[in-house]
């Protein structure tokens, strides 16, 4: 009889489509892109991209699974939960920048060499030249 040999990778694979594909995952996935879509910092249009979120964050997180610590659906649970969290955090955050006060280079003036001047029309000056 022939042994097969079974690399990591291939387990591992294995054991992700195996997350991945699990009823109660795609259930899960389904549900949770839904909730986020009724939220008024989502579209109906980021359904089919939280899902794809999730199941890309289920991939890379499948090797932390240890079915000695507890089933497949309460490591869903705790990785689906984590990733929502997670992108809810992300969209919240303060973007660098966000205390400046943002202009218009069109409408705003600034001297040039005894000259009032627009500010976009400076900085393509100082940009062509310099």
């Amino acid at each position: 009889m022939q042994q097969q040999n079974v690399s990591p990778l291939s387990s591992h694979q294995a054991l992700s489509q195996a997350i991945v594909g699990n009823p109660f995952t795609i259930t899960l996935i389904r549900v949770k892109a839904r909730q986020l879509c009724r939220r008024s910092d989502f579209t109906r249009a980021d359904y089919d991209e939280l899902r794809q979120g999730m199941r890309l964050y289920l991939l890379q997180m499948a090797h932390r699974f240890d079915p000695a610590r507890g089933n497949v659906e309460a490591f869903v649970t705790q990785m689906i939960n984590t990733w929502v969290a997670m992108q809810l955090r992300y969209r919240n955050c303060p973007k660098r920048g966000d205390t400046y006060k943002t202009i218009s280079m069109e409408r705003t003036t600034a001297v040039h060499e005894g000259d009032d001047i627009r500010l976009g029309n400076l900085l393509l000056e100082k940009t062509a030249t310099g």
